[in-house]
C-alpha cells in the first residue's frame, strides 16, 4: 500500500483546519496556566493513573496541537514527546509549551516514519487518543514501531471511538452506508473542523476502518499483549454527540491497554 499517498493528504488536510481549530480554543488555552486544568476525561486518567504515569516517560503518536502530551506533564509525567504529521499542530503545540515553561518535545513526523525522529529513545507509556488511528492507512507497521519504542512491560494506551459507533445512526438505526468491514479508505472532501463544525473548502482527505480483531492481532503480533479492554457509553469523538444522550447506552469508546512482553 502507498501509504504516503494518504498520509500526505491527510497532512494538507490537517495543517489546513488547525488554524480554526486554535480559534475555536482561544477563549479556554489561558486556563492551561490554572494548576488543576487539564484536557484529559475522567476515563483516560483514571487508567493512566491506574499504570502511574508520574515521573513515567510518554511517547505520544499523532499528538495533534500537544494539549493531553502537556496535561499529562503538568500532572508530573516524566520525559514528554509527542509526535505529529502536522506542522502547524506542532506549532501550535510549541507555543503551549514555550508559554507554559515546560520541557515537553514535540516532533513533525509522519507516524510511519517515527524511527526517524525517536531514534533508539524508549518509553515507559506509548498513548494514542481520539481521531488517530482513523487516519492510518495500515495499523501493524504502526504497532510494530511503538513496540520497539516500549520498555519491557512498558505499555499502550489507545483511547479512540468505538468501531461500532460507526454503524450507528442518530435514529438508533444501523447505517446502510457504512460497512464494519471496509478495508477500502473513504475520500471526502469536506473540512475537518468537528470542534466548531465550520464548513470551508477543505483538501481531500482519507480514513479508515478498524475492527477490534485489526487492533487486537496487531498487538500480538508485535510483542504486545492485551493488559485491559474498557468500553464506554460516552462520546470522545464529537460526532456522536446526540447518541451519548439517549436513554439507551451504546458503546461510543473504548480505552484498549496493552503490555509488552518482557525480554
Amino acid at each position: 500500500m502507498d501509504y504516503k499517498k494518504y498520509t500526505e493528504a491527510n497532512r494538507i488536510a490537517w495543517d489546513e483546519v488547525n488554524p480554526i481549530h486554535q480559534d475555536f480554543k482561544k477563549d479556554y488555552k489561558s486556563k492551561f496556566a490554572l494548576d488543576h486544568f487539564s484536557t484529559l476525561d475522567e476515563n483516560l486518567t483514571e487508567v493512566l493513573n491506574k499504570i502511574t504515569f508520574q515521573n513515567k516517560s510518554i511517547l505520544q503518536v499523532c499528538c495533534n496541537d500537544g494539549e493531553e502530551l502537556i496535561s499529562l506533564k503538568k500532572r508530573n509525567a516524566g520525559k514528554c514527546v509527542g509526535i505529529d504529521i502536522s506542522a502547524e499542530a506542532i506549532n501550535s503545540a510549541r507555543l503551549l509549551n514555550d508559554q507554559l515553561g515546560l520541557d515537553c518535545i514535540f516532533h513533525v513526523s509522519d507516524v510511519y516514519e517515527m524511527d526517524e525522529v525517536v531514534k533508539n529513545e524508549e518509553f515507559d507509556i506509548v498513548l494514542v487518543t481520539v481521531g488517530a488511528l482513523a487516519w492510518l492507512p495500515s495499523l501493524n507497521p504502526i504497532i510494530e514501531k511503538i513496540s520497539k519504542t516500549l520498555v519491557p512491560e512498558g505499555f499502550l494506551v489507545i483511547q479512540e471511538q468505538h468501531p461500532f459507533s460507526w454503524l450507528i445512526e442518530e435514529d438508533l438505526k444501523l447505517s446502510e452506508n457504512e460497512n464494519y468491514f471496509r478495508k477500502e479508505p473513504l475520500k471526502e472532501e469536506g473540512g475537518l473542523d468537528y470542534l466548531g463544525k465550520t464548513e470551508y473548502e477543505g483538501s481531500a482527505n482519507y480514513s479508515f476502518n478498524y475492527t477490534f480483531s485489526d487492533l487486537f492481532n496487531a498487538i500480538a503480533d508485535n510483542g504486545l499483549c492485551l493488559y485491559k479492554l474498557f468500553e464506554y457509553a460516552n462520546d470522545i469523538s464529537n460526532t456522536k454527540e446526540d447518541l451519548e444522550q439517549k436513554e439507551l447506552s451504546y458503546p461510543l469508546s473504548y480505552i484498549c491497554i496493552a503490555k509488552k512482553h518482557k525480554s
